[in-house]
């Protein structure tokens, strides 16, 4: 199951910048409304000014795979006709 996950995220999708950006405005969302008590919006902001330190521009473009930390059937998108959902 893990292996198939993978595999269906690894595709060019844009640039890693911005698919992190994405993630740290969400999580600062969901901190705003409560569902993230452990972190503050300060810690979004942080992890939001050090992307460009962390990311390396040459594999801005490159494939990368997603894993999922708490996977369990719960968590599995499926179809109709039980295709994961990518």
């Amino acid at each position: 199951m893990h292996t198939s996950l993978i595999e269906c995220s690894k595709q060019a999708r844009g640039y890693s910048l911005k698919h992190f950006t994405r993630i740290i405005k969400n999580k600062t969302r969901r901190v705003r409304d409560g569902l993230l008590p452990e972190i503050t919006e300060q810690d979004c902001s942080e992890q939001m000014k050090i992307l460009s330190d962390v990311l390396l521009p040459e594999l801005d473009e490159a494939l990368f795979a997603i894993a999922h930390g708490d996977l369990s059937p719960q968590n599995i998108l499926i179809d109709a006709y039980h295709n994961i959902i990518r």
